[in-house]
């Protein structure tokens, strides 16, 4: 039987630091982009604020779905609707002379009445009828792994985002072995908690490791290479 684990939920943002290259010289602004329900909220700071000609491009599969976009301060934001379907959405901040990519990244649409299954590299999330409480968007990105302890790594560790979008039902990861170690012992599927580090999730099962999770999360395989413990 696969457990059921209710995983903490921590921020939803998806964060990109950019560089920007202009006549003026280089300046670094922070893009935020968080994403809740069918929309999304851009936030573009920098400390030296923004020309009065500067603006918000929008994209989704190439396509431009708005430019309206506004100042609070030294930010540019923008919140909008989107397309109820796959996507590459990319954010561009345009000024007189120039366009400049702010963020990008390939968004996967989730109907709460529909099932679906979404494969990213060797991880795959199966979502139920009325997984989720609203539609929403999906994303991955594979990051470098940090913050392990007496674990050997196995595999890198793949982010499912947004951590904060209420699951309503048990959603199932599988997670890929690789063959060269396939069947070898102690190996198995963690995801990653702020706190306490990588948590066990389960165990290696003919080549996949599998859980039923209440939250989106960052999940890796480990090898335990910890030493038994004699206790007195």
């Amino acid at each position: 039987r696969i457990p059921l684990l209710n995983l903490r939920a921590v921020k939803p943002e998806l964060q990109a630091m950019v560089q920007i290259n202009n006549n003026a010289g280089s300046k670094t602004f922070d893009t935020r982009v968080t994403f809740t329900n069918r929309r999304a909220a851009i936030r573009l700071s920098g400390q030296n604020g923004f020309a009065n000609e500067d603006s918000l491009h929008v994209f989704f599969n190439d396509q431009l779905i708005s430019n309206q976009s506004y100042r609070v301060r030294n930010h540019l934001m923008q919140h909008l609707k989107l397309p109820p379907r796959d996507g590459r959405f990319a954010v561009y901040l345009k000024g007189q002379y120039q366009q400049n990519l702010a963020f990008r990244d390939e968004l996967f649409y989730v109907n709460t009445y529909q099932e679906r299954s979404l494969t990213h590299g060797p991880i795959t999330l199966s979502i139920p009828y009325k997984g989720f409480y609203d539609d929403t968007y999906i994303r991955f990105e594979n990051r470098p792994l940090a913050d392990f302890k007496d674990l050997l790594p196995i595999a890198g560790s793949i982010v499912i985002e947004p951590f904060a979008e209420p699951v309503s039902e048990a959603i199932e990861v599988q997670y890929e072995v690789p063959d060269s170690v396939r069947n070898a012992p102690n190996i198995g599927l963690f995801y990653h908690d702020k706190r306490k580090g990588w948590i066990f999730l389960g165990a290696n099962k003919n080549g996949t490791c599998t859980s039923r999770v209440k939250s989106l999360e960052t999940f890796a395989l480990f090898k335990d290479v910890t030493a038994p413990k004699i206790m007195p």
